[in-house]
């Protein structure tokens, strides 16, 4: 090998071993800007996901009732039934309330938008009252000479010989004990289906051991938060199986805790008065300030655990309509309360079983 290649090989070499202590003292172009000079680096900050808004839903019907027409009243036996007999009525639903008299379902607001809705298509509704003067529960015994069975009989008569035709169905829909009155009455005076109001029914009527026709066909209306009976009750899933074995109809439907709008207490009305929006939007805020309201504005609780006395309610709010805002927040709540949001629902179940 001659010396100018060997020379050659050397520099070779030392170019190398220069090339590498150069790139190892520089910083990577990656951290050079376009000028050449290094960039400061930064550290990526960690991301957080942000919590969902909830999905709420708000009750879009404040529409009080229309109060077109108005009650009369017949004694029945030592009580009294109140009654409105619409023109060529298609059939006759018989109310029962759960102790507070036969005049909720004319006066309270859910109860006359469930009777309203009834009559709009032409069914006639008569309201019967308990005998005891007491408490005004119903008799729950289980027997024909039962008082208010009796009056019952006497009540369908009286419609009957006022108006309504004996041909035409009959219903009966019921709140709490009335509703359960409502089920035990269906077996000495039968009724073409029911509709029974935060209640189980009585399971007598349903068991096919002691009522071997498997019971009529019933829709049942449940507050989510009902304290007496929940949509998982025992009895209750019983009283819907027992129907099914027998393939006999039924509905089931929730009352779901809901948002209360602005206006949730703007349908709380009577033939001539209501409680204003202003008053009724005042009213919501100071709940939502008192944090008795979700951030769904539902209510958090029933209106007899929250402390409404710290609400100040509008001169719109009579005595009796700040009664009815308790009522409206259970109602809102899923509690033990008429709900008339299943109107609609209740009148076609009795329009398919003629």
């Amino acid at each position: 090998m001659n010396s100018s290649n060997q020379s050659l090989r050397w520099l070779l070499a030392v170019l190398v071993v220069l090339a590498s202590l150069f790139t190892a003292g520089c910083p990577d172009d990656k951290d050079k800007g376009t000028d050449g000079t290094e960039e400061p680096t930064t550290e990526e900050e960690p991301t957080t996901e942000e919590e969902p808004e909830p999905e709420c839903t708000y009750r879009q019907d404040p529409l009080p009732p229309a109060y077109s027409w108005s009650f009369s009243t017949v004694p029945v036996g030592q009580t009294t039934a109140r009654y409105y007999l619409p023109a060529s009525p298609i059939g006759l639903v018989m109310l029962f309330d759960g102790g507070g008299g036969s005049d909720i379902w004319f006066n309270q607001i859910e109860a006359r938008r469930i009777t309203e809705a009834l009559v709009d298509e032409s069914y006639a509704v008569m309201a019967l009252e308990s005998d005891d003067p007491n408490d005004g529960n119903f008799d729950a015994t289980d027997d024909p000479t039962n008082v208010d069975v009796v009056n019952l009989q006497s009540a369908i008569a009286i419609a009957q010989g006022g108006g309504v035709p004996a041909t035409v169905p009959i219903y009966y829909l019921g709140y709490s004990s009335g509703g359960f009155f409502a089920s035990l009455a269906h077996r000495y005076e039968p009724a073409s289906a029911l509709a029974l109001l935060n209640v189980r029914g009585d399971e007598t009527t349903y068991d096919p051991a002691t009522h071997p026709a498997g019971g009529p066909p019933t829709a049942w209306v449940i507050g989510r938060n009902d304290l007496l009976v929940d949509p998982d009750d025992g009895t209750l899933e019983a009283n819907i199986d027992h129907l099914l074995g027998f393939g006999i109809d039924h509905e089931l439907w929730i009352n779901e805790p809901i948002g209360a709008t602005e206006f949730a207490f703007a349908r709380i009305a009577d033939p001539s008065s209501a409680v204003s929006d202003q008053d009724s939007e005042a009213a919501i805020t100071d709940m939502r300030d008192a944090d008795m309201l979700d951030d769904c504005d539902v209510p958090v609780d029933e209106a007899s655990i929250l402390d409404l006395s710290s609400i100040a309610l509008g001169a719109s709010f009579t005595a009796t309509f700040t009664i009815e805002a308790t009522r409206q927040i259970d109602e809102l709540y899923g509690a033990h309360a008429i709900s008339s949001d299943f109107r609609d629902e209740i009148v076609e179940f009795f329009g398919d079983h003629p």
